[in-house]
């Protein structure tokens, strides 16, 4: 089999699996490949794709994606996750399709983002367009630049382009539409709607020989709403509301995307969170923008100026009954009006 791409870039739990073969392996940075699926399994990790022809796929995890490239051209699917993809002009009768569980896309060379889950997919082009089809009843919408799209499972739910609109630098998330990953827990009793964190294991970083570690992970994030793009701003600061079982050490980050454009970068820091079993645990805490660090010197050293894509709590190793009840990006002009 002839190779139909290359590893340009990846950090954290990333796996590739062959066409025809069932042993998974660690792709390395500059490794050619063939036709095959590949998996990022969490929220800190993430991988480059570049085709021959130089489109490029960003996919940040957790995410499974199968490329191939053949006679009727490239095909991706795309069963979950974040994706942004730089797509090179292709030939003429051979455009590249994306396909999610919801919906088909066709491209001809364009630069545009997909987020999609089980049942539901949204699409925002930045250059070009794309052409999308909702697979539920075959309706077709073309996406223009500075235009997205949501195509969901449920015929009722309304397919029709719009702008993204102008940038906002507030948000408050509302649960459990903003949810992107954890068990939704609706309220009972007089306790509030709670996004449990969920099991998943963590193999190390590319090259690194350890024993898996347990994870426990909730993950809100605006980019499957209807709302316009959410922009980090300086000064900006993000409160958390959650709850725990006992007090522990919480990490905390988020992934961005560039201003009308694609992936950007992922920040993260941690913080140890005392709980006070009198308020059943319930704990809220404000970091400031500039207390995240970048995950990775190619990533800006700031986060200011880029769009918000999603945001992940997590403990490691333990289940400490992490729960999140809510996330909000406060601007420097609201802190301000307190």
């Amino acid at each position: 089999l002839q190779p139909i791409a290359r590893i340009a870039e990846l950090n954290g739990a990333v796996t590739w699996i062959a066409d025809g073969r069932q042993a998974e392996v660690r792709p390395a940075v500059g490794a050619e490949v063939t036709g095959g699926t590949l998996e990022v399994s969490s929220l800190d990790s993430w991988a480059e794709v570049i085709f021959r022809d130089g489109s490029s796929v960003w996919v940040s995890g957790p995410a499974v994606v199968t490329l191939s490239d053949g006679e009727a051209g490239k095909l991706i699917r795309v069963r979950e996750g974040d994706l942004s993809l730089e797509v090179s002009p292709q030939p003429p009768g051979k455009p590249m399709r994306v396909i999610t569980p919801s919906a088909e896309a066709v491209v001809l060379g364009t630069q545009f983002n997909i987020s999609a889950n089980s049942s539901s997919t949204s699409l925002t082009v930045n250059e070009g367009r794309v052409r999308v089809t909702r697979l539920a009843d075959g309706s077709v919408q073309e996406v223009d630049a500075d235009y997205r799209v949501v195509a969901a499972l449920e015929r009722e739910s309304q397919f029709k382009s719009h702008p993204r609109g102008d940038h906002v630098p507030i948000w408050k998330s509302e649960l459990p539409r903003d949810a992107r990953q954890g068990e939704w827990r609706p309220g009972t009793g007089g306790r509030p709607g709670a996004l449990r964190a969920e099991a998943h294991l963590f193999r190390g970083d590319h090259g690194d020989q350890i024993a898996p570690i347990l994870l426990h992970t909730a993950v809100v994030g605006p980019s499957m709403g209807a709302m316009p793009p959410v922009l980090l701003t300086e000064g900006a600061r993000v409160r958390i509301h959650g709850r725990l079982d006992r007090s522990f050490r919480v990490s905390f980050g988020f992934g961005t995307h560039h201003s009308r454009g694609g992936f950007s970068g992922k920040f993260a820091t941690e913080r140890e969170i005392g709980v006070d079993q009198n308020a059943d645990g319930c704990f809220e805490i404000e970091i400031s923008l500039d207390e995240f660090p970048r995950m990775k010197s190619r990533f800006p050293e700031s986060p200011a100026g880029h769009e918000l894509v999603w945001f992940w709590v997590q403990t490691p190793r333990q289940d400490v009954g992490l729960e999140v009840h809510g996330v909000e990006l406060i601007s420097r002009e609201a802190s301000s009006k307190r």
